[in-house]
């Protein structure tokens, strides 16, 4: 672990100096916050990034491909991602007695310190205060305690919230974003509060004397939700509230009704009851991954519920595995009417396509990184998500009038 501090430490002056330099060119008065697929990385942009591969035509693509979705990203006032990796740690680090993933699988996942550097700093080029994580998933502890220990130490210097991990009470607890749009601390909402927890799956489960990840049980027989893993996020979606925050809750789920991570599955009445409590309880997103495909949005009390928003990268180590749909997602901005209310204006859902095949030499270090999609398939992603959405009476408008931005729109009624 104290490898990773001191390297976080050595760039954080570089960091700072050159994120200050950085403007986020978000609308004053209009506060955005842009939602992505899970991030499934493990290779470091930087390996194919270099004037060694200038003249290779098909990575020059990718990289004009990544620089699109950068751009985009860099535009919103607040962007929340979810880390769906591990943090690679020496060997003398591991313990047997630790649990972890067979490191020979291809459904193991890690990450090193510096890629996730990399692609923070070099690669999308955040500006201070825009960013925050998510590390409640089943893949945060592939690496044991010494992972998750290590991640946090990471995130810690790079001063960018980290929600999800630690012990209980840290990794229940809130964490918090500034909004640089805020005007004076009197106001309502001067603050996004991300709330992140996890479903099946999650080897090493956050105690009050133990580090691990946040956790909402399910009881496999009934689908019941565990009452004190309930109350515990309710009591955490109530004190983000009482902050004067935007609350984010965000849901990694594995409980799924199918065998195969490979078939199409639908959103079990547990999902969809817990989803409405959290709204209810105060949360004004709620937003999941887990099943690596898009599921349906509803609007529920004026709030949106994205059941599930794919991969946003996915460099898995499975080849000739996965069906097309894992392959297509959206990134959804959501734009409120200001930076007093919790009340959105409209969402806009942009498409996006990973490429299932990387470029050579460097196949796995490119394979599975996002691109901003167009024609025939932009307008098939859209479509495909208003039919799943439509069962939630949730309507989305397609604009194609550019065939290569084609976008979709939810315009969000208040409640009554």
């Amino acid at each position: 672990m104290k490898q990773h501090g001191r390297f976080a430490r050595s760039i954080l002056s570089a960091l700072l100096l050159g994120l200050f330099c950085q403007t986020s060119t978000a609308q004053t008065g209009r506060h955005h916050i842009l939602l992505t697929g899970q991030v499934m990385l493990q290779h470091n942009l930087a390996t194919y990034d270099t004037a060694r591969y200038a003249n290779n035509v098909e990575l020059q693509k990718i990289r004009q491909q990544l620089d699109s979705v950068f751009a985009l990203m860099r535009n919103s006032e607040t962007v929340i991602l979810e880390l769906e990796s591990a943090l690679k740690i020496d060997a003398a680090q591991a313990r047997a007695a630790e649990p972890g993933r067979d490191k020979e699988s291809d459904f193991f996942h890690e990450v090193s310190s510096e890629s996730i550097v990399n692609l923070i700093t070099k690669q999308i080029r955040f500006a201070p205060n825009q960013v925050m994580f998510a590390a409640a998933n089943n893949h945060a502890s592939d690496n044991g305690l010494a992972g998750i220990t290590s991640l946090i130490a990471l995130f810690q210097n790079l001063n960018i919230p980290l929600a999800g991990i630690g012990d209980e009470a840290a990794a229940s607890a809130p964490r918090y974003l500034p909004l640089k749009s805020a005007k004076s601390p009197g106001q309502q909402v001067t603050s996004v509060a991300l709330i992140a927890f996890a479903t099946d799956k999650v080897k090493l489960q956050a105690k009050k004397t133990a580090i691990g990840v946040n956790t909402l049980s399910i009881a496999d027989t009934a689908n019941t939700v565990n009452t004190e893993d309930q109350q515990r996020i309710e009591l955490s979606i109530a004190e983000a509230r009482k902050q004067q925050a935007i609350v984010v809750a965000y849901h990694h789920n594995h409980h799924w009704n199918q065998k195969q991570v490979n078939q199409a599955g639908g959103i079990e009445q547990w999902r969809v009851d817990f989803a409405h409590r959290c709204i209810e309880r105060g949360a004004d997103v709620y937003f999941a991954h887990g099943e690596p495909r898009l599921q349906g949005i509803e609007i529920y009390q004026g709030k949106p519920i994205f059941y599930g928003l794919g991969n946003f990268f996915f460099q898995t180590r499975k080849v000739n595995f996965y069906q097309s749909e894992v392959w297509e997602s959206v990134m959804a901005e959501l734009e409120y009417d200001d930076a007093n209310s919790h009340t959105i204006k409209s969402i806009k859902l942009t498409p996006v396509a990973l490429n299932e095949n990387g470029a050579e030499p460097v196949f796995m270090q490119t394979r599975g990184l996002p691109a901003l999609a167009d024609g025939v398939q932009a307008k098939k992603i859209l479509t495909t998500l208003q039919a799943l959405s439509e069962k939630f009476g949730t309507r989305i408008d397609i604009d194609d009038s550019d065939p290569a931005a084609i976008v979709g729109y939810i315009r969000v009624a208040k409640p009554i």
